[in-house]
């Protein structure tokens, strides 16, 4: 999972770079499409020059947002933008007004604003893997072992936490994880993965005892839902 985020958002980058460059090169052919005055396209030409170069910092912004969304987190990039792109944009420009009478600060403010939301993204992203570092779901493992340390059960299924988190739990938009627990003489199915109130908690068809278990995830529905999910924000991205 972690490779994956790495390689999209470097992808991320270099396209939207190039897609800035090309947009600086082709610019006044473009703007006149849409107006042929000349100060109107000067105009737009000097917005281009202050924000193709920072494209990457734009991009970086969404790819961190859809990284957190996929993760279960989305409230966290929707407050990011809304305080980065809304609320700090109209502070500074209402601020920077009084004392530079120039439209250049209607331009500055992108840049700026791209770069605060990337950097708190980016920051949160790292302190989530810090304390995420114990989830074997970020890695590349079809089994684990793990202690069983509770068992209820809900009427319709059995509640199961584990004190090790290696079944993916839904989030994002992608499906959990199902699989197996093999443990004290007894083999159960894993139906459904949740995070609830901070835990990961495992829906099964039948009770385990709490001690020793050992887990086996089924690889295919996870590589069918990651490849899926990866699909579904190529084409909608």
């Amino acid at each position: 999972i972690k490779r994956g985020v790495r390689f999209g958002i470097g992808i991320i980058l270099v396209s939207a770079q190039v897609l800035g460059i090309l947009m600086l090169i082709f610019a006044k052919p473009l703007l006149g499409l849409f107006d042929h005055t000349p100060q109107v396209i000067q105009f737009g030409y000097d917005r281009c020059k202050f924000v193709v170069m920072f494209f990457f910092l734009c991009a970086f912004t969404h790819a961190m947002g859809a990284v957190l969304r996929g993760i279960g987190k989305p409230a966290v990039p929707m407050i990011v933008f809304l305080v980065c792109w809304c609320i700090v944009r109209i502070i500074f420009l209402s601020v920077t007004e009084i004392f530079v009478h120039s439209i250049v600060t209607t331009y500055l403010v992108y840049p700026i604003t791209w770069t605060l939301s990337s950097v708190t993204l980016f920051i949160y992203y790292k302190r989530l893997n810090m304390m995420n570092r114990e989830a074997l779901y970020y890695k590349d493992i079809k089994e684990f072992d793990a202690t069983v340390l509770s068992c209820e059960n809900t009427g319709e299924h059995f509640r199961i936490v584990l004190d090790t988190e290696g079944f993916y739990p839904e989030g994002g938009g992608q499906p959990s994880d199902h699989g197996k627990i093999i443990g004290n003489g007894q083999e159960i199915d894993v139906l459904d993965v949740q995070i609830e109130k901070g835990k990961v908690v495992h829906y099964t068809d039948a009770p385990l005892d709490c001690g020793h278990v050992h887990c086996i995830i089924d690889w295919d529905r996870r590589m069918r839902n990651t490849q899926n999910h990866s699909g579904e924000h190529i084409l909608s991205g």
